[in-house]
């Protein structure tokens, strides 16, 4: 999951030549929207169509520290809703 689809290509690239595993995707979310976080997990459950959705992995990386308060677009303070 990932927020920058380049960078996230540019890892996935790195995992696949390291593990020569073909079965690594990428799923697009910013975690500082609950909104984007939902709509990630519809997609990730219909990325199997009719089998049951399977995660074995998760690279979670994502973390944000702000000198302000800032709110997202969905009213919350984005250090919290980040984290």
């Amino acid at each position: 999951v990932c927020r920058s689809a380049e960078r996230a290509e540019k890892a996935r690239a790195e995992i696949l030549e390291e593990t020569k595993n073909d079965q690594v995707h990428v799923l697009q979310a910013d975690c500082s929207l609950e909104s984007s976080v939902r709509d990630c997990w519809k997609r990730f459950a219909d990325f199997n169509g009719d089998q049951q959705p399977r995660l074995d992995g998760l690279v979670c990386n994502a973390g944000v520290l702000l000198n302000e308060k800032i709110r997202t677009e969905e009213g919350i303070e984005t250090t919290f809703a980040c984290h």
